[in-house]
């Protein structure tokens, strides 16, 4: 059964507590820490993504470096291979949070199931929002940092049909 998170008050707003549902108490700050790839498997952005930058604290972007590859060519043995010139660049994705407060009464929550069923609930609405924002999320207004833009809203990115075998079979073919 996955523990329930939430946020600690005052002291240190970055601590994350959670309940050990075995054992019904209270763990001490960051004694566990709950990867987004542990909490939501399923998302896209975690299937479809890789990471490429660490996010400090509550810092709004994340610098992520990125080369535009130079063509590669064939060169006749004995010949000189001429140097290629990547463009060396950067984009900056602003950082955001996806999240969901659930209250509810320490009856409900003493209820046998109600942890682990709430604990799935929230991950599917996380999941969910995730994967809106990685797909269509509007790019921010200007002034603002974030969310960052979904991939269908950025220019020049296309969208196609799915890749079938037949299809990669006729393009190696065609090449």
């Amino acid at each position: 059964m996955k523990p329930l998170v939430h946020r600690a008050r005052k002291r240190d707003p970055d601590a994350v507590h959670s309940i050990d549902h075995q054992f019904g108490r209270r763990l001490t700050p960051r004694s566990r820490y709950l990867s987004a790839g542990d909490v939501i498997p399923e998302g896209l952005v975690i299937q479809c993504s890789n990471q490429a930058g660490v996010v400090e604290g509550d810092q709004p972007v994340v610098r992520v470096a990125f080369i535009n590859d130079d063509q590669a060519e064939f060169v006749a043995e004995g010949d000189e291979i001429p140097e290629g010139e990547p463009d060396l660049a950067e984009v900056l994705v602003a950082t955001g949070k996806v999240s969901q407060l659930v209250r509810l009464s320490r009856e409900q929550f003493s209820q046998e199931e109600t942890a682990g069923q709430l604990a799935q609930s929230v991950a599917r609405a996380i999941t969910r929002r995730a994967d809106l924002a990685f797909v269509r999320q509007a790019a921010p207004t200007p002034r603002a940092l974030g969310p960052t833009t979904g991939l269908l809203k950025i220019a020049g990115v296309v969208s196609g049909a799915a890749v079938t075998r037949r299809a990669l079979y006729v393009a190696s073919k065609t090449g």
